[in-house]
């Protein structure tokens, strides 16, 4: 039996963690993103869960900063690029910060919401620009079908009409594959959450996500175009065949459940926030004369292939299903995790204190990404 149900997470916070940058988002930082910095004073950090020590007069990026803590892009002595945390006071800028007049300060605001109403710039179709690490937005030159696919999947997608956000990790090396995590938001932008970034820098994941597939789209559609893009992608950079996870909130925490069953030979297992799916229907606990549609139901759709895909399932992928005590999905992931235990199935449900329909914190999803792959790579 796999089933390990969780009513806490533990936060671990050895050294420097990632785990701290959970807490950036509206605090006001104390150095803004992208300011290049060096440090001042020796700084031990943890980076892939290995210890090492900034020496004086280090180079960094600053990505963000709250609380008497910055996240910054750092390159170690062995070549690695990294992100790590550092205290603020042991950074110094390497220029003093220019004089800004109240009226050049109110232009510049003006001028960065009008930026950021406008729709974001999309790199063309290039077979160099996976090699830039960070935050991407483009099209892709292909979006190839896998060679199995199920009857229902129309494929065939139109690179030109298509767009993905992609992040590469700075911690990419040429010759260390990395992961990857397809993400599916319920609304029809791409929806990464960016404070899982030291995540994917840690397990050295690629994430990829479509644009216009949310819940209002066909989920043939969005399954099917994540495994295109997935597919392209492992063309332009070496991927870890084993290492390749679905995930996804509401909507597309279930689509990544059904994405798993439908691709168990792409895809070592999912990753659902606060929804989750199941290959046939299933009982209600809260109403016990109703069953739950699974999705070929839900879909209406007969696969002849499926049962073999469900085998595979069973055989070779991991389900995680992430609720917490203030999420309206929780009784249904209790659900799915009693039904995927009763067929055998390699399941855990975690319970993230005080969640409610939303993701979560870095270290729930850090527990997750190791049930499914272990613990982080080797450097």
């Amino acid at each position: 039996m796999f089933s390990l149900s969780h009513r806490r997470v533990l936060f671990r916070q050895p050294l420097l963690s990632f785990a701290l940058l959970a807490s950036f988002g509206s605090c006001a930082s104390l150095l803004q993103a992208s300011v290049d910095a060096v440090v001042g004073v020796p700084t031990p950090v943890l980076t892939g869960g290995r210890s090492a020590t900034l020496p004086v007069g280090q180079p960094v990026s600053v990505i963000s900063s709250a609380n008497g803590l910055a996240a910054v892009r750092v390159r170690l002595s062995d070549g690695r690029m990294v992100v790590a945390m550092v205290p603020v006071a042991n950074l110094k800028r390497n220029t003093p910060p220019p004089v800004i007049s109240q009226a050049a300060q109110q232009q510049s605001v003006e001028s960065s919401a009008a930026s950021a109403s406008a729709s974001p710039t999309t790199a063309p179709a290039s077979a160099d620009w996976l090699l830039k690490p960070g935050w991407n937005t483009v099209q892709l030159e292909a979006l190839p079908e896998p060679p199995r696919k199920p009857s229902w999947f129309p494929y065939g997608f139109d690179p030109k009409a298509e767009k993905f956000t992609i992040y590469v990790p700075y911690s990419r090396a040429p010759n260390k594959a990395c992961g990857v995590v397809g993400w599916t938001n319920p609304g029809d932008g791409a929806g990464i959450p960016k404070q899982f970034e030291p995540l994917f820098e840690e397990y050295r994941l690629i994430a990829v996500a479509a644009e216009r597939c949310g819940n209002s789209q066909e989920s043939a559609r969005r399954a099917g175009l994540l495994v295109s893009a997935i597919l392209e992608v492992s063309k332009k950079l070496p991927v870890s065949k084993d290492r390749i996870v679905l995930s996804g909130l509401s909507g597309g925490g279930r689509l990544s459940v059904l994405g798993v069953f439908c691709h168990p030979e792409i895809f070592s297992g999912s990753i659902s926030w606060c929804g989750g799916h199941f290959y046939k229907d299933y009982p209600d606990s809260a109403h016990p004369n109703r069953v739950v549609y699974g999705f070929p139901t839900a879909e209406k759709i007969k696969d002849p292939s499926l049962p073999a895909c469900v085998a595979e399932a069973k055989k070779k992928a991991k389900f995680v299903l992430l609720t917490g005590p203030n999420d309206f999905n929780l009784q249904n992931s209790h659900d799915i995790e009693t039904v995927m235990n009763k067929e055998h199935f390699q399941v855990r449900l975690i319970e993230e204190p005080g969640l409610g329909h939303s993701v979560g914190s870095v270290d729930t999803m850090r527990e997750a990404l190791e049930f499914i792959l272990g613990k982080p790579p080797a450097p």
